[in-house]
């Protein structure tokens, strides 16, 4: 019974010293600004077809949102694949980046029909890497493949 009697009491007097409040002035970390201009390239690899997709040389805009943990943008770049030994020629791609978000240094968007998922590195924020998973066709009409490989991004 004593012991009863004496937990509440205990209970007030470590509330007493608790001088944390839930409404203090906690302000949240900023998004990092990722808008702007990037250089893009991805390998991916579909291994039962023995085909990979490679694009070297592209260029990312991004647009991010106000609070900025969003973002869209775009993609543009020649990119080629290589199915069982045939290399066509390199093709050119305009995409969309959607459903864009960053998540501290984490970041995931879609490009090219690909999730990709990633980081933020560098001092300055200038530059991501990951990975990306998509399905698609290697021929015009062909049926889609599975397809996983890494990204990066280096700010211009």
């Amino acid at each position: 019974m004593k012991v009863c009697a004496f937990f509440p009491l205990a209970a007030l007097a470590l509330a007493g010293c608790d001088t944390t409040s839930a409404t203090g002035n906690f302000t949240g970390t900023p998004a990092i600004r990722i808008a702007g201009s990037w250089t893009y390239r991805f390998d991916v690899i579909e291994p039962s077809m023995m085909a990979t997709c490679h694009l070297t040389r592209g260029t990312m805009t991004i647009n991010q949102t106000q609070n900025g943990d969003q973002f869209t943008g775009g993609v543009s770049g020649d990119y080629a694949c290589i199915n069982g030994g045939e290399a066509p020629e390199p093709a050119t791609a305009i995409v969309p980046v959607t459903v864009g978000e960053l998540a501290g240094q984490g970041v995931r968007f879609i490009a090219f029909g690909c999730i990709h998922l990633g980081a933020l590195t560098g001092s300055d924020a200038n530059h991501f890497a990951g990975t990306l998973n998509c399905t698609f066709p290697l021929t015009e009409m062909g049926p889609a493949y599975p397809f996983s490989g890494t990204w990066e991004a280096t700010r211009r």
